[in-house]
């Protein structure tokens, strides 16, 4: 789906899969406030979540308020393109500005600052608030 998407669309299907990444937390998320967790524990669920359905290894890391972290191993949403850059992972990238945004509660912007797409063992993103 995702080379079908670039090659109909280009530089444009990393933001359509970007927004797709965002609709899906949003629906992963809708069920958090009848679970009557707390962030930690939504966190580490997602982690969970995250290695069961063959995803991702992932560590998800607050650093304060307007900052945090997540190291991705073996993420399932690399692009493994020549074509589009150094980084690839907007699908993921749009997961978790939405998980920022909704657990966090703060407008998290996401950076992936490594991605296993240009050779780094791990993809690594960056949330943060401008």
């Amino acid at each position: 789906m995702c080379d079908a998407l670039y090659d109909q669309f280009q530089s444009g299907a990393g933001v359509i899969l970007y927004r797709m990444g965002e609709g899906y937390a949003r629906k992963l998320l809708g069920a958090v406030p009848k679970l009557g967790l707390n962030t930690q524990a939504v966190i580490q669920g997602f982690e969970r979540l995250a290695f069961l359905c063959g995803w991702v290894k992932l560590k998800f890391r607050t650093i304060d308020e307007r900052n945090a972290e997540c190291e991705v191993e073996r993420c399932a949403f690399v692009l493994r393109r020549p074509d589009i850059g150094s980084t690839s992972c907007f699908f993921f990238s749009g997961v978790l500005s939405t998980v920022g945004r909704e657990l966090l509660k703060n407008d998290f912007k996401v950076q992936e600052v490594s991605c296993e797409s240009s050779g780094s063992p791990l993809c690594r993103f960056r949330l943060f608030v401008d």
